[in-house]
This record gives C-alpha cells, sequence and structure tokens, in this order.
C-alpha cells in the first residue's frame, strides 16, 4: 500500500506508533502521519514530533479534530 495518510495509536502491539511511524516515513517519504494516544504528555508529543508525525492528537479531543489533522497532513 501507498497511503498517503495513515492515523493511527501510539499504543499497539508488537510495534509501537512512534516506531511504525519512523518505519513507514523511511519507506514512504511522501505519507504523512497523525497520531492518537490516551497518554498526552509533552514527553510522548515530542517523540511523535521527533519520529515525522505531521499531528498528535489526545485520545478524547473534539470531534473535528481528527478531520482538522487529515486536512493538515494532505495540506488543505
Amino acid at each position: 500500500l501507498r497511503p498517503d495518510v495513515v492515523v493511527m495509536d501510539v499504543n499497539m502491539p508488537l510495534l509501537d506508533g512512534i516506531s511504525a511511524t519512523e518505519k513507514i516515513l523511511a519507506a514512504l517519504p511522501g505519507a504523512k502521519v497523525v497520531l492518537i494516544s490516551v497518554d498526552a504528555g509533552q514527553e510522548r508529543l515530542s517523540q511523535s514530533e521527533a519520529a515525522g508525525a505531521v499531528a498528535f492528537l489526545p485520545k478524547g479531543s473534539p470531534k473535528g479534530a481528527l478531520i482538522d489533522a487529515v486536512h493538515l497532513a494532505v495540506g488543505r
């Protein structure tokens, strides 16, 4: 697959979303990654940015936040 945007949770079995972001962007440099996590602390946000995610949303964000993040990712 060659997705334009990947939306995924940070906390996943086998491979966490931070590591998965790094792998996705290494294989598909043009892809954009939006991460979601119940752990919305500064450390997790910093890790997401360092991995190359274009957006980070805490779970429980307002309904429109995910749509806004995807629009940001695709440049709208």
